[in-house]
């Protein structure tokens, strides 16, 4: 049946009612017209005359509000039945002498209409909500309340995410409830080795990360290996989970603690995060960026086996944060795609001339060097890296001399991942470079950073350039890029030394030799003993084991190697070598 009123045959007063949600009823004065209206699937109408009795709602019952209007002597007209079912909440301010109910409910109502003369059914079960006007009869109403104290509904918001130019959310000691040295909370990723934050003053505990770890691999005090540790990872008293060291021997004041521990893991899978293509996208998260589980693919493609080792301790942006993961490998990243590649020119997206570059220019890039000093594996409780590689561009020689740089690389942490990295960015720098800016005429083109762009300009030298950055004015329709291209063939780079931080828990003689494409290797403790039975890694590949001399072998090929070296009663060591 349509909306709308209805008049009753003798002209009693309208009745429309319109079921919407929660339960309101009004009573104004006792010459005014009876309105019922509702709103759910259903709208009905229905005449309903004033009574003649009184109207009792009783609303004293938890279980809801009933109220009862009696049609008149006329039993023609037809009678209509309030049920308002669930907690209500009734409020009668006062309206000259006439009093005003109403009902408020979220849970069930239902209004009945019997038919007479033909006149259909009109039910509404709801949650819904009743609105009715009733004019009060000649005696005033009765009406008791009971108020019921509803439960208050949990309202879960998520956090928003941090912009690039904010710090990391690092915890400092001083938020914990016991501490003894306020520092920042370290997050750690890889295998690192840092000091530990003291937290009590018997010297006894110590937190190593504000967040779980894999697993410690050695404790040091003063550089002597010690055995009497345990790691202990709990909830704080704020509700974070954190990682602690418990000490069963005391450390005096101004003593040196070293933890080697594996970082941070994969909440879900368990796999330990030190790929820097994991690294990055757990930091984004950890900073409330939505990341795709796809995202740095170009990392994983171009460093399928490497293995960094950071922490983050100090006050660090967000995009230096992620600055110092990717860009000392010599590659550049998007933070609005998600990407990040090695910086080296690829297939080209557009091409750049005389057409569509509003402005270009280029300029040589005087950062070119021909001989490289490579540090790598960054020791924070030491302060200093624990190994280095000396490579030479022979060519670049040649041309222009013995130019030395250097080239950190703290994060990374294998002497075989330190020497690919290094060699990648020395060949960059040992030929020119032309560094190009850029205006195109079109903020919406299809380039970003890290793509790739011909130049074919007749200002310019041609060439495939990478773009390192792309900043979009939408105002004047304007698109700068600045991009990168160097000039000429990849020089060939050489290693021609290595050298290492003096470590009193590392065998210090060890020896090898190569013939016919097979090495041998001769570990031996610090004192010089061969270790026999120890197992042995080449490259993180396949185990072997020492013979009664120390010594094991591996078919490989010359260069630079790394060894894992594992034997009970010591702690897992690694020890970099050139065959």
């Amino acid at each position: 049946m349509p909306p709308g009123p209805v008049l009753a045959p003798i002209g009693p007063p309208r009745a429309l009612v319109s079921i919407v949600g929660n339960a309101e009823i009004i009573i104004p004065s006792p010459f005014g017209d009876f309105i019922a209206q509702a709103a759910l699937p259903v709208r009905v109408s229905a005449d309903i005359p004033p009574p003649f009795g009184d109207i009792n709602i009783d609303a004293s019952a938890p279980q809801g509000i009933v109220g009862r209007i009696p049609s008149p002597l006329d039993a023609r007209l037809p009678r209509g039945l309030i049920d308002v079912r669930g907690h209500a909440r009734i409020m009668i301010p006062p309206a000259l002498g006439v009093p005003r109910a109403r009902a408020l409910t979220a849970r069930r109502v239902l209004i009945a209409v019997p038919p007479v003369l033909g006149v259909p059914v009109a039910l509404a079960s709801p949650p819904v909500d009743a609105i009715a006007a009733v004019p009060a009869p000649l005696p005033a109403p009765r009406v008791t309340a009971r108020i019921v104290r509803m439960q208050p509904a949990t309202v879960v918001q998520a956090a928003p995410a941090l912009l690039l130019s904010d710090d990391l959310p690092l915890r400092r000691a001083s938020d914990l409830p016991a501490w003894r040295e306020d520092a920042v909370l370290p997050w750690a990723y890889g295998r690192v080795t840092l000091s530990p934050v003291p937290l009590d003053d018997a010297g006894l505990e110590y937190l190593i990360a504000d967040h779980p770890i894999a697993g410690i691999t050695q404790v040091t005090v003063e550089g002597a290996v010690v055995d009497g540790w345990q790691l202990i990872q709990r909830v704080d008293e704020t509700g974070h989970a954190v990682a602690l060291l418990r000490l069963t021997q005391q450390v005096t004041s101004g003593e040196t603690i070293a933890v080697t521990f594996t970082g941070r893991q994969h909440t879900g899978t368990g796999a330990i995060l030190e790929h820097p293509a994991d690294i990055a996208a757990d930091v984004l998260r950890q900073c409330g960026w939505d990341v795709p589980a796809n995202a740095f693919m170009g990392l994983r493609d171009a460093f399928p086996g490497l293995a960094l080792g950071i922490v983050f301790n100090d006050g660090i942006t967000l995009a230096d944060a992620m600055a110092s993961i990717i860009e000392p490998l010599g590659a550049v990243w998007h933070p609005r795609k998600l990407t990040a590649m090695p910086r080296a020119p690829g297939a080209p997206v557009a091409v750049l001339d005389a057409v569509n570059a509003e402005t270009i220019t280029a300029r040589t890039d005087g950062n070119i060097a021909s001989t490289a000093r490579v540090t790598y594996g960054y020791d924070h409780a030491a302060g200093q890296a624990r190994g280095s590689l000396a490579l030479e561009a022979p060519e670049a020689i040649e041309r222009y001399g013995r130019i030395p740089v250097e080239i950190a690389l703290p994060a990374v942490r294998r002497a075989r991942d330190a020497l690919t990295v290094g060699m990648l960015r020395l060949a960059d720098m040992a030929r020119p470079q032309w560094a190009i800016s850029t205006a195109i005429a079109d903020a919406n083109a299809g380039i970003d950073a890290g793509d790739s762009v011909k130049i074919d300009h007749p200002r310019i030298p041609p060439g495939v350039a990478l773009v390192l950055a792309a900043a979009r004015e939408f105002r004047r329709d304007m698109l700068t890029l600045d991009a990168w291209m160097p000039a000429g063939p990849v020089p060939r780079v050489d290693l021609v030394g290595q050298g290492g931080m003096i470590d009193a828990a590392r065998p210090a003689e060890n020896s090898v030799t190569y013939r016919d494409g097979v090495a041998t290797f001769t570990v031996c403790d610090d004192a010089g003993i061969p270790l026999a039975g120890a197992s042995v890694q080449l490259d993180g590949d396949e185990v072997r084991h020492t013979d009664r001399a120390g010594r094991v072998q591996f078919k490989t090929e010359r260069g630079l190697h790394t060894l894992y070296i594992y034997m009970d009663g010591y702690a897992p060591f690694q020890l970099d070598v050139i065959v």
